[in-house]
């Protein structure tokens, strides 16, 4: 009882509370994707526990992050999440984030429900202690636990949208707490951040105790998101021409290539833009 009133439900990848979570578009953002399920499942060497997904307001870093802990989990990775959000109090601090991978834990390795309710109960005031502290004894302890019993496991944690937890500093902190744990690599944890990429964050992730333990994942011309742009472009376009109600109105052409590609100069790499003129005209008030 005590670990679930200190749960964010909304933080989760599939909670209720997110009825439509941001997610990839069929057959977008497959190159990101395929590199870190590569990273996860050790296709590639394992050089880096932590990855740090980046990019700007609206490049689809959280859409990324949803896409992929639900590809994890279809794939039968264990996968625990915290998803921040800005203008959510359940979820916009520091505060729930071991107790919302924990009670994850929990679910994933039934094995370690009695340690962590036991440790709950011998400290009712756990959550009222430092991150690392709460880390160390419900998350850490637990894990090894299962590898002292022999049990073979890699959990994956995708802690997304690090900056919108309200205070900079404490940003810093949880950046801080799980690279020093994942320093000497005896963990079976890799962890994934998703974030802007905001001075005090770029600080965090290029400090010297990060070396070798990270990959940074930027959200750049690299992933080829303009021609990823333009396919979801051209996918919601012919979708609007099959139901939208004034379809019939529509030119066979409906839309130029020319306009569909203007609007992809637009983007400039972001998918928020076009996501937003796709909403935009595929309202049924709107004359596509």
């Amino acid at each position: 009882q005590l670990l679930q009133e200190h749960v964010a439900p909304a933080a989760l990848h599939n909670s209720k509370q997110c009825v439509n979570p941001p997610r990839c578009h069929a057959h977008t953002r497959e190159a990101v994707l395929k590199e870190l399920f590569d990273w996860v499942v050790g296709n590639m060497p394992r050089q880096a526990w932590i990855s740090w997904l980046t990019g700007a307001a609206g490049a689809g870093k959280s859409a990324i992050c949803q896409s992929f802990a639900e590809m994890c989990i279809w794939r039968g990775v264990k996968v625990a999440s915290f998803f921040f959000f800005r203008t959510d109090p359940t979820r916009n601090t520091i505060d729930p984030v071991i107790a919302t991978l924990a009670y994850q834990i929990i679910k994933l390795f039934p094995e370690t429900k009695e340690f962590i309710v036991r440790s709950i109960e011998s400290d009712p005031l756990i959550f009222e202690q430092t991150f690392a502290t709460q880390l160390d004894v419900l998350i850490v302890t637990p894990i090894r636990r299962l590898q002292v019993s022999g049990m073979n496991l890699t959990l994956l944690l995708i802690v997304d949208g690090v900056d919108e937890c309200t205070d900079d500093a404490t940003q810093v902190d949880l950046i801080h707490t799980f690279s020093k744990l994942l320093q000497h690599r005896d963990l079976p944890l890799i962890i994934l951040f998703g974030s802007r990429l905001e001075s005090q964050l770029q600080m965090a992730f290029n400090t010297w105790d990060m070396g070798g333990i990270l990959k940074t994942l930027p959200l750049d011309h690299r992933y080829q998101a303009e021609d990823d742009i333009q396919h979801f472009l051209v996918e919601s376009f012919d979708n609007i021409k099959r139901t939208h109600p004034l379809r019939k109105r529509l030119a066979t052409a409906w839309p130029a290539m020319e306009h569909v590609e203007q609007i992809v100069e637009k983007s400039s790499a972001q998918f928020i833009y076009a996501s937003v003129v796709v909403k935009f005209v595929s309202m049924p008030s709107s004359n596509p």
